[in-house]
């Protein structure tokens, strides 16, 4: 039976409900942004839950449903079979597929099941750059038969990351899911794909406190990298542990006495940023972090000054410069800007309780903070027993 609920990850209401397809009961959620919208659309729901029920529906509901995407053409198709059979609703697989539609929906859909929900963040124009490179290999192949992906899957497994394989192949899915929703498909044929999640081959990679130390006194060597600023990122890291991100968007008036707060943040020409989940959080951080902000003061909107005044920093920039740091101190190259937020993390869970790290680290969940779990007691300060 379709529900409602508060939703805090996404700051938002979930609506859950179940549409009946044949034999089989698939349950669905939709994410409203406020509690008005989020009834309207139990409502809505519940006839589609009671109809699918049924199999009856009239023409104008089953075709608002498919316009909304609660349904696909093949799943109306199933549950109200007299629809189907009398206005011949289902189309054969289509010889083209517009591929300029399928990824403005991709891109539609990407934003809206995104944790940040900003098509500026980076890992959005991450995915839909894999898009794009997924497009290019289906421009061949319209429509995709199972034995295309196939194929395409174990291409992509002879050079290419497990993980990236499954990324892509994900994408894949993805797309065709949104090619099916706009009635060019009448199925995915990417969802028969085997694609087992990959194993972690390698450990996180996690410094020392000799290479913590080394980190420290040899990162401000370079005024060439970040203009003097690599202090910064290294204090933002390993005292904060702070995402690329959240370094390039923060503004001195993050910083009230000892407690940084990782907020929404604009810059000069209209742009916003909100942190992931959409929750501000506050940080306790060290003497000696503060002590590197303020020895870094100047007059630019950002703590980290790039090329313009009022402009952040980009995030690959920061991980470029901080590889090339690591270059010139001979450490090793598997040391990258996220090692300082696991670090940060490990060592932080040694003197301080879960649910405190979590906080810390802005995790939807706890359980992605349960791996760095080696905890004991906290206290009002935990950072000041980190042992840098």
């Amino acid at each position: 039976m379709a529900h409602l609920d508060e939703f805090p990850p996404r700051s938002c209401w979930r609506v859950r409900f179940t549409v009946s397809v044949g034999s089989l009961r698939k349950s669905r959620s939709r994410y409203p942004k406020t509690k008005s919208a989020g009834r309207s659309l139990l409502t809505r729901v519940t006839r589609l839950e009671e109809a699918t029920r049924d199999g009856l529906a009239q023409d104008q509901e089953i075709q608002q449903w498919i316009e909304d995407g609660l349904l696909n053409l093949q799943e109306a198709a199933t549950a109200f079979r007299g629809w189907a059979e009398t206005q011949d609703r289902v189309p054969a697989p289509l010889a083209t597929i517009d591929l300029d539609a399928v990824l403005a929906a991709y891109e539609t859909y990407s934003i809206r099941t995104s944790k940040a929900r900003d098509p500026e963040r980076k890992t959005h124009q991450v995915h839909m750059s894999t898009a794009r490179q997924v497009l290019l290999w289906m421009a061949d192949k319209i429509p995709p038969t199972l034995e295309d992906c196939e194929k395409y899957r174990d291409k992509l497994a002879q050079t290419l990351a497990p993980w990236t394989v499954h990324r892509r192949i994900t994408t894949v899915r993805l797309l065709l899911d949104r090619a099916v929703e706009l009635g060019m498909l009448t199925e995915n044929v990417a969802r028969g794909v085997r694609l087992d999640p990959p194993k972690r081959e390698t450990a996180r990679r996690i410094l020392t406190h000799d290479e913590i130390r080394q980190l420290l006194d040899g990162c401000g060597q370079w005024p060439d990298l970040m203009t003097g600023a690599m202090p910064v990122v290294v204090g933002f890291g390993l005292y904060a542990g702070l995402r690329d991100e959240e370094m390039c968007w923060a503004k001195p008036s993050w910083l009230q006495g000892r407690i940084l707060t990782v907020q929404r943040s604009r810059d000069g020409v209209g742009r916003v940023w909100t942190p992931k989940d959409h929750e501000a959080r506050r940080i306790d951080v060290k003497p000696a972090l503060v002590d590197t902000l303020e020895s870094h003061k100047h007059d630019w909107d950002f703590i980290l000054r790039g090329k313009w005044k009022e402009k952040p920093v980009l995030p690959n920039s920061v991980s470029r410069a901080f590889r090339r740091m690591v270059a010139r101190l001979e450490m090793d190259p598997a040391i990258t800007l996220y090692s300082l937020r696991h670090t940060y993390a490990t060592e932080l869970l040694r003197v301080a309780d879960l649910r405190t790290v979590q906080l810390r680290l802005g995790h939807a969940s706890i359980r992605t903070t349960e791996q760095y779990l080696h905890g004991v007691a906290p206290d009002s300060f935990p950072t000041d027993r980190l042992p840098y």
